[in-house]
């Protein structure tokens, strides 16, 4: 039936979502998690406070790597923009995922574009 179809192909690309989200995590990446809360919701999926926790559950897994061994693998440095970033970028994360978690409750959204205009991007292009 169509409609179980449907449900099993948005569960399948939620759980793929929450694997990137933990992968990302790890990484230290917030900016590529809220790249992917962004993909989910244009895709028609709410991100969830699943998808928040996935990406903190990744994060705290690195730190308890990083912790237990003693000769961590080389980590990638983020430039010092990125890592002055990093908190704003999580709480856009937050807001998007479990938005009832911030401001007291009240309902708060916001939209940021991360990629320029289109009619920047075809710039030094002539029609004719």
């Amino acid at each position: 039936s169509g409609g179980a179809e449907e449900e099993a192909a948005a569960e399948a690309e939620r759980a793929a979502a929450h694997a990137l989200l933990r992968v990302c995590g790890i990484g230290g990446r917030p900016d590529e998690a809220l790249r992917v809360a962004f993909a989910l919701r244009q895709d028609g999926l709410e991100p969830d406070r699943a998808c928040f926790s996935a990406y903190t559950n990744g994060k705290a897994s690195a730190r308890k790597t990083r912790a237990a061994s003693r000769r961590a693998a080389p980590v990638v440095r983020l430039s010092d923009v990125a890592r002055l970033a990093a908190p704003g970028y999580e709480r856009l994360l937050r807001l998007e995922c479990c938005p009832e978690t911030v401001g007291g409750g009240k309902p708060l959204k916001i939209r940021i574009q991360l990629t320029a205009p289109e009619e920047h991007q075809q710039e030094g292009v002539v029609g004719g």
